[in-house]
């Protein structure tokens, strides 16, 4: 491995707000303002109990949490899963 579980969720993190800040700028017209108040929320709610996940958190439970994660969003997907919003 080139980076450790922990630094590459930090650095996916920090790529990924990049990312969005991106287009953000580029879609700032077409927001659907509830659908976007809505994941800012969430967001804000995860942001602590996540970072106390990966200060406390061992690697190897990390990586099989992030296997199961992936594993039920790929059977989501197959199922063709859409939330209501």
């Amino acid at each position: 491995m080139v980076m450790g579980p922990k630094e590459t969720v930090v650095f996916v993190i920090i790529a990924g707000v990049i990312v969005r800040v991106i287009m953000m700028w580029r879609t700032w017209g077409e927001f659907e303002w509830p659908t976007v108040l809505i994941t800012v929320a969430g967001s804000l709610l995860g942001i602590i109990p996540g970072a106390y996940l990966l200060k406390v958190a061992d690697a190897n439970h990390l990586k099989i949490l992030l296997g199961i994660a992936l594993l039920l969003v790929t059977l989501l997907m197959e199922l063709n899963f859409v939330p209501e919003v």
